[in-house]
């Protein structure tokens, strides 16, 4: 879970408990190793199930396997949101509570947030103590926050190598990848000295992630 445990995952509940009418608390918590099993648990069972009905040649048939996943009540698909910009365009003060004491990731046990006060995050490092607080947004900057908005994370499609590309169309002409795929992976694009890798992870995410 150490990898749920930061700022920006923090970021993204605020908002939706902000925006959602439905909903007037989350509570988040973070179990020890070994007793970790959660509702999303079964989600992840259900998708490994049906993919193993079908074969995916390009991205966007994932949306449709993950819709079917559940038949009852499918699952909804959301495109990638940028929580990080959100927290560090809006949420600025993420790192001392209300108290004037550092806030310490790493070791919270509980977030809570509430709709009723939409700038506080609510924080325990035992489940038997008291919460703490930590106003997120400053007074002066409360009304500029108040309609906030979520952009999606990417605004195009990231080019991959041209050594990737060459590989994947060779793929198309030997009939692995459909023919009905092949458009797809024709208008990739592609970058000259591109380094073929992930970026490397933001640095306020390495220091918050738990171990």
């Amino acid at each position: 879970m150490g990898q749920n445990r930061n700022k920006f995952v923090a970021a993204a509940l605020l908002y939706s408990v902000k925006v959602n009418k439905h909903i007037n608390i989350i509570d988040q918590k973070y179990l020890d190793t070994g007793h970790t099993h959660m509702e999303c648990d079964s989600m992840h069972a259900a998708i490994e199930h049906a993919k193993r009905k079908t074969n995916i040649y390009i991205p966007s048939q994932w949306d449709t396997v993950i819709h079917m996943a559940r038949r009852n009540n499918p699952y909804v698909v959301i495109p990638l949101l940028d929580f990080k910009s959100l927290q560090k365009e809006n949420y600025k003060n993420m790192e001392q509570n209300k108290k004037g004491e550092k806030v310490r990731w790493r070791e919270i046990k509980q977030l809570q947030f509430r709709k009723e006060t939409p700038n506080v995050i609510y924080y325990k490092y035992s489940f038997h103590e008291e919460f703490n607080e930590i106003t997120v947004v400053t007074r002066g900057r409360q009304k500029l926050v108040e309609n906030l908005a979520v952009s999606t994370k990417y605004k195009e499609r990231l080019p991959i190598t041209e050594a990737k590309k060459a590989d994947l169309l060779s793929l198309c002409q030997s009939g692995i990848i459909p023919a009905d795929c092949v458009q797809f992976y024709k208008s990739l694009p592609s970058k000259k000295g591109k380094k073929d890798r992930l970026p490397e992870p933001d640095v306020d995410e390495q220091d918050q992630d738990s171990d």
